[in-house]
This record gives structure tokens, sequence and C-alpha cells, in this order.
């Protein structure tokens, strides 16, 4: 055997190996997926080298490519955020030769069935434990206050789109698959696992593929017994799915807590802002909604629905939608004028208003601050903060929180942050983060710890064990309250000093999707789908 035909062989037997990586962590890991993936394209393209043999053949998709690259080069050169659309475009492009690499390693079927045994297996397993931690976000009513569901080993739109794969493919053997019942009841239980974990992303783009790939497998298979039953089953669910919003306003005196008002809201109340004698709820698709004692409810109807809404003077106010937009108003007697539109380049997972700065956060894309009363376009642009999820700003700090384990803390200088001064791993995974006044407030499994930070350091002051999953902060009139995922209201001694002083204890029955506190008066409202 010559040398040039085991080096050959050894390249094949990598090949192997690197592939079985990437259809492991295809649904779990992006990191080694990718490893995976690269190192085989490398390999293929060394072993070309060597042999001198094309290894990768047509696949009757180049033309679709053609007009889908020409599509995304067009939009990259008109686009207002170039470096990041070009930063899109160029992630695209390499996920293209995908296609080929996979076809190049698959010398015959027994090999291409083999691959898909442990690509579905891989998927199942991470199904089932992502499942585990959906069951935790269900019971606390974490997907009214998160909006999806859990981040555990990518964003939840990620793993929506995911594992509508592997529904699909499941749901696609299931119904076309001549097979023994042993089979079909193990694909059955495979694609029930499967359909629940996908529901349990909370993200309806996985959702709609999903049910368009399934609608089209039936007609194609014309499953007619199928596809009828699956239509009314749908239609039977939109009509009988009961949906919870509500406002529930309480007034706060020596300690205690009596409920002032409550009623429902006709949308989804997401945020609620009090005034003086007002107060505004975020009422999702049924727009801002302004009311008061006396008169009827006045609602703003904004461009898309509304998630939060925050009052930047006695004028402007600041509008979320759900699109990541983000709308300047100024109030003009009892009416609202638009008058800017911020758009960050990225998904936004948590924002912040600082000195007429709007810091917005993007799970892919970092941080961007723009100025709510100047340039529409960004002061200030920084792609590291792109693991983070939630933050906080003031002028001393800019405090990031890193799933599963790290804070992230950067100094300030004219608003604005400037150098990373610390990357802090905790020992356990973190729920929350609150900070104010140099103080930090982690809340993880192992209680809550109260730090402070000094010299580029985090200094743990205080911690208490029985206080868990701290969500909800909201800190008006010099008094701190925190809600946690058990229903429990905590008033927390403000200023914050040296120790956790709890200055009162109360339970609410439930855990509030948003909290505010205005003239002796706790503001909550409660969401669940």
């Amino acid at each position: 055997m010559s040398n040039k035909t085991k080096a050959v062989r050894i390249i094949d037997k990598t090949i192997f190996v690197f592939i079985i990586i990437f259809l492991l962590s295809l649904t779990n890991s992006i990191f080694a997926n990718q490893v995976g993936y690269y190192l085989a394209l490398l390999l293929l393209l060394f072993k070309f080298v060597i042999t001198k043999e094309n290894p990768f053949q047509k696949s009757g998709l180049e033309a679709a490519f053609i007009w889908y690259l020409s599509a995304e080069i067009i939009s990259t050169i008109l686009s207002n955020s170039q470096g990041a659309s070009f930063h899109n475009l160029l992630k695209y492009a390499l996920v293209v030769p995908v296609v080929y690499t996979t076809v190049s390693v698959i010398p015959n079927i027994d090999r291409a069935k083999t691959y898909f045994k442990i690509y579905i297996g891989a998927a199942l397993v991470t199904v089932v434990i992502y499942l585990i931690y959906a069951y935790k976000y269900y019971i606390f009513n974490l997907y009214s206050i998160e909006q999806s569901g859990p981040s555990l080993f990518q964003y939840p739109i990620t793993a929506s789109e995911i594992t509508s794969f592997t529904v699909l493919f499941l749901f696609a053997f299931l119904v076309n698959e001549k097979t023994s019942v042993k089979n079909k009841i193990l694909l059955l239980i495979g694609f029930s696992i499967s359909l629940l974990a996908l529901f349990s992303t909370y993200k309806r783009t996985g959702w709609m593929g999903t049910a368009f790939g399934i609608l089209l497998i039936l007609i194609i298979k014309k499953q007619w017994k199928i596809l009828i039953p699956v239509i009314v089953l749908g239609v039977a669910a939109l009509f009988m799915q009961k949906n919870i919003s509500q406002v529930k306003i309480y007034n706060y005196n020596k300690g205690q807590l009596k409920i002032q008002e409550s009623f429902d809201t006709d949308g989804r109340a997401y945020s609620i802002l009090p005034g003086d004698s007002v107060f505004f709820v975020s009422d999702f698709e049924n727009g801002l909604v302004k009311y008061n004692n006396s008169n009827l409810p006045d609602k703003y109807n904004l461009p898309a629905p509304v998630i939060s809404l925050d009052k930047i003077n006695s004028d402007y106010y600041l509008a979320r939608l759900i699109d990541t937009r983000f709308i300047l108003l100024k109030k003009e007697g009892q009416k609202f004028i638009k008058q800017k539109e911020f758009v960050s380049p990225g998904f936004t997972t948590n924002y912040k208003i600082f000195e007429n700065n709007i810091y917005i956060l993007d799970s892919d894309s970092g941080l961007t601050v723009f100025n709510l009363f100047k340039s529409k376009k960004p002061v200030y642009r920084n792609s590291m903060f792109g693991h983070a999820t939630k933050f906080y700003v003031d002028s001393n700090y800019v405090v990031g929180f890193s799933p599963p384990k790290n804070i992230i803390i950067y100094s300030v200088e004219n608003g604005l942050p400037n150098k990373k001064i610390l990357d802090f791993k905790n020992k356990t995974g973190i729920d929350f983060i609150y900070y104010k006044d140099k103080k930090l407030f982690v809340s993880d499994k192992e209680g809550l710890q109260l730090y402070s930070i000094e010299n580029n350091a985090l200094n743990l002051m205080d911690k208490n064990k029985g206080i868990k999953e701290l969500y909800k902060w909201n800190l008006a009139g010099n008094k701190l309250f925190a809600a946690g995922l058990n229903g429990e209201l905590y008033q927390f001694e403000y200023p914050i000093k040296d120790k956790l002083n709890i200055v009162n204890k109360i339970d609410l029955g439930f855990a509030p999707t948003s909290l505010a506190f205005s003239n002796k008066n706790i503001y909550t409202t409660f969401v669940k789908r």
C-alpha cells in the first residue's frame, strides 16, 4: 500500500470523526458543531490537493444559492448598517458549503442511515434535557416574564428553528415509513417529545415553519385522514386557549398591601408606567393604553405591538416595540407625536436609558448606544457584549450578565463604556442580577449575594441562602423592591449598605410580569399565555 493511499485512508477516518462531532452537536453546541464542520471541510480540501479528485458534486441548488447570495449582496450595499449586514452575508455564505460537505462524506445509503440515526439520537437527548429546564420555566411562569423558552444550548429562536427540522424528519418517517409497529411507536414517541420541546421554545418562527412543513408533507402524501383532524384540532385550540392579562394596583402603607384596583386588559399587559394621576399599560397588540380614575381609557396605536414605555422627562417618552424598534414620543396635550425611531442591528434582549442615551443590548451584535435627541446614528458600538443578555448602566459602570455564570464590567467615561475592568465567573449558574450605586445583587442557586464593586473587583459583602430567584427589581421613591418567582415581594433597605437588610416581605401570590411603585401604590401586571 502506497503512502498516498495510507494518507487518504487516515484523512477519511478523521473526516468521519469530525462529521460525527458535527452531527452530535448540531442541536446543542454551535462551537462544537462549527469545529466538526470546518475541520471536515478543510480535510476534504486537503484530500483534493493530494488526490486531484474533486470530492464535491453538484446538488441542483446552485441557481438558488446564486440568487440568494446576490440578494444578500444587494441588501448589504443598500443597508444603513453595512458592517453588520456584511457580517450576516459572510455567515450565510460560509453555510452554503454545508450542503456539499455533507453529501461528499456519504459514500452509500448505509452510511447515510448511520449518520441520520446519530443525528436523531443526539437531537432527542437534547430535547429531553431542554424539556427538563422548560418545566422550571413553566412552573415559575417564566414564559410570561422572559417571553421565550430557556436559553440552554442556543438562543430560543435558534433552538426553535433547529428543533423544527427534527420534528419534520420524525413526522415524515411516521406517516411514510412502512415499518413494524414497534418502530412506529418509537417514531411516535420521538415525534411527540420533539414537538413538545418545539412548543417549549415559545418562538413562533419555528412553530410556523413546522406547521407549514407538516401541512406540505400531508398534502404530498395525500394523508387526508390525518390532515383534516389536524386542521380541526388546530382551529379548536385557537378558540379554546385561555389567556390571562391582568393589572393589579395595591396601596402600600405601613408594610401592608391593600388591593386598590384590579382589572383585565384586552391585550397582553407586559409593562406598566405610573404617573401623577394616570398610568400607562403597554398592552402589546392592544396598543398603549392610558388609565385614570375619572375618564375612560385612552388608547394610542403604535406601528407594532408595544412591550414597554419609559418616561424620559415631562414631555418625552420612549416606547419599545416587538420588532425591536424604539419610538421616541412627544406628549402634546392628550396625544403622542412620533419624533424619532431607533433600530439596533441585531436581536434585542435588554435596554437601558441613562443621561438622554438609550443603550440597546443585542444577543448577536452587542451593545449599541444612541442619543435620544441628537443624530439617529449610533454614538457607540461594542460587539464584545454579544453574549450578554442583561445589563445595567450608571455614571460609574456598565454591568452585564452573560449566561450562565459570567458578569462583565466596563468603566464609564462621558456616559459611554470605556474599558473592561472585570470578567467575573460565578461558582454556580446565575439566575438574575441587579446593579445600583456600585452594589451588585446576584441571585443564583445558592441564594442572594450582595457585592460591592471596588478596585476593579467584586467584593462579597453579604449573602442570604433563603432568598432565591429574585427576577424583577424596581427602585422608586427611595424604596427598593424585588419580586421572586415564588410570588414573594421583598423591600430592601435603600440606600444600599453592606448588608442585605430586608425592610418587608409580602406574599403577592403570583410572579408579576412587571412591577412599579409610585405615590404609595404598587403597580403590577400579570400575563399568562
